[in-house]
């Protein structure tokens, strides 16, 4: 019972995650983002790309014509040719 809490060798280290304890207190970061950064998050993005941060790309999962589908594509019906 006293080592139930103990990390198992055969978890993925990167995916383990240790447990929340009952005495562990929550914190929270304070937002700098500027009014503009909120309302345009791109804005934010290219900010800490310029800070130095890893940013992932942006994927969009929504398809839109003339952006990540041809434009004269129907969204319905779209990627489903060979399905």
């Amino acid at each position: 019972v006293d080592r139930r809490l103990m990390p198992t060798p055969w978890l993925n280290k990167k995916e383990f995650r240790e447990p929340l304890y009952l005495l562990d207190k929550p914190f929270t970061l304070q937002d700098d983002r500027s009014s503009l950064e909120k309302k345009f998050p791109e804005l934010f993005r290219s900010k800490l790309k310029r800070d130095g941060w890893q940013v992932p790309e942006v994927k969009s999962t929504v398809p839109i014509p003339g952006y990540n589908i041809p434009a004269n594509a129907d969204y319905r019906t779209y990627g489903q040719e060979n399905h």
